[in-house]
């Protein structure tokens, strides 16, 4: 996540909104990986029933 930060060069604008901020990719990267891992299921149970 630091390199996330990193390449968005976010000025300082407090604790609060960095925290707001990681915050916010972390859900991001949860949501996307929750999608992927519904996507291979679908896609494992479409071969079955080939």
């Amino acid at each position: 996540m630091i390199a996330v930060v990193l390449s968005k060069e976010l000025k300082d604008r407090g604790r609060a909104a960095l925290g707001a901020f990681l915050r916010g990719v972390a859900k991001n990267m949860l949501l996307r990986d929750w999608h992927l891992a519904k996507i291979r299921r679908e896609v494992e149970l479409a071969g079955e029933v080939w």
